[in-house]
């Protein structure tokens, strides 16, 4: 789509446009309260001004992953929780006990139902991979039902769709010669990248769809569950990158949330 088609759409419906910001900027509230929640207990040790040896901290609380912990603790410092410097970590006020109840209730209904059992299985993930657990332990078994119950709910399915019309995506492919190739960037496990195969399938005659993300542990579930018996590709980023000019689009509203300012995101 034409940057003058696009704007064009944003034009038609800016409040549809708008509403849809809204809640991406929602999930990546709701996300670092994750963030926090799961460090809180840990942090509420410390004392307000007291400065640690990170390295110190992490035994103390039976830490071993430092790359984790240093994002995290990034994350709370952006929120103005600790200051982490030159490997010192300083707590600069304690972090709520518990943000989820009233946040929670605040929630667009939307996103209620799609995260609202997500949110106490991604704490003790977290928790459990900061203690060492590996990869192949917690993207499996009961976490694996939360995501599926997370990211098949309605608020993902409904975006996912809106964004596709929004985009003309079948117009467009109809348009190209040859095959027509779509990454899903950030595909998680895989349920929005099945919803793009079924949307140009059977109104598109010549078309691929790959899927990438960083997790192994998602892409296991996108191959062994979700998208089983499709000819979809999935590869891990960690592994391999994609080429430019080797896809006709790429859908990327999945990690939006992830991004600290999903409007200047949109916008680039």
């Amino acid at each position: 789509m034409s940057k003058v088609a696009f704007l064009y759409e944003v034009l038609k419906s800016p409040h549809l446009f708008l509403r849809q910001l809204k809640i991406l900027n929602e999930v990546n509230k709701y996300m670092r309260f994750i963030v926090v929640d799961s460090l809180a207990p840990a942090l509420s040790k410390l004392q307000i001004g007291e400065n640690v040896d990170l390295g110190a901290f992490m035994k103390a609380e039976g830490y071993v992953d430092h790359q984790l912990l240093v994002e995290l603790l990034n994350i709370m410092d952006e929120e103005g929780v600790v200051k982490l410097e030159e490997g010192k970590l300083t707590l600069l006020k304690q972090p709520p006990k518990s943000p989820f109840p009233d946040a929670i209730s605040e929630m667009h209904p939307v996103l209620r139902e799609a995260f609202g059992t997500f949110i106490e299985p991604t704490i003790r993930v977290i928790r459990e991979r900061l203690s060492g657990k590996s990869a192949g332990e917690f993207d499996t078994g009961d976490l694996r039902a939360h995501w599926s119950i997370a990211l098949e709910g309605e608020f993902y399915r409904v975006q996912r769709e809106k964004a596709i019309r929004f985009a003309k995506l079948v117009d467009e492919a109809r348009k190209r010669r040859g095959t027509f190739r779509i990454l899903d960037y950030g595909c998680g496990g895989g349920a929005g990248t099945v919803q793009l195969y079924n949307s140009l399938s059977g109104v598109v005659d010549d078309f691929e769809v790959d899927g990438c993300d960083v997790s192994e542990g998602l892409l296991e579930v996108a191959k062994e569950d979700v998208a089983v018996g499709l000819p979809i590709h999935f590869f891990s980023l960690k592994k391999e990158k994609p080429l430019e000019g080797q896809y006709d689009a790429v859908f990327v509203s999945h990690v939006l949330h992830w991004t600290d300012d999903p409007v200047r995101a949109v916008g680039e």
